[in-house]
């Protein structure tokens, strides 16, 4: 990660920036309808250490945390990860999911999943995830799901 880059948790304060990084990436990389989820998901993150920003000379450039369902307490998931769109394809979300994983590994975890769309499947599948389905228009028409998973304690699934 370059000097001038540094990840810290969520504050209240990086809502708009996050927002922006959102909509600069609709509709690619997510259907505008998910907007208010995201906002909806960004008010409840505050003080939870689970949702981190990547800061740049230009302030905020990428976001993006990680959770669990109650009812799969050792499955890690990744959410709402994105980099602002001018900002992609420059190591950000490499670090940024990094430091995610890194911060999953610390807690008692056995594997991490996500899903994604067709778009970014291929990130994931270069940092070891694989794929185990795909729903087509999940996210919206011609915006796919992809369920990718990644072990943290021994081998991955099979690819479908």
């Amino acid at each position: 990660m370059a000097t001038a880059q540094r990840i810290r948790p969520y504050v209240e304060e990086d809502r708009a920036a996050c927002l922006a990084i959102f909509d600069s990436n609709t509709p690619t990389f997510f259907g505008r309808h998910e907007r208010d989820d995201f906002a909806s998901y960004l008010e409840k993150q505050p003080g939870t250490g689970l949702y981190f920003v990547v800061e740049g000379a230009d302030g905020v450039v990428a976001c993006g945390g990680w959770g669990w369902r109650d009812d799969q307490p050792r499955v890690a998931l990744l959410c709402w990860g994105m980099a602002e769109r001018q900002h992609q394809r420059q190591g950000i979300g490499t670090v940024l999911l990094e430091h995610r994983l890194a911060e999953i590994r610390q807690r008692d975890f056995d594997v991490v999943e996500i899903v994604t769309s067709q778009h970014t499947s291929p990130f994931f599948a270069r940092a070891g995830f694989v794929e185990l389905e795909v729903q087509s228009n999940l996210f919206a028409p011609g915006l796919h799901g992809y369920r990718m998973r990644r072990c943290l304690t021994g081998p991955s699934p099979e690819p479908r």
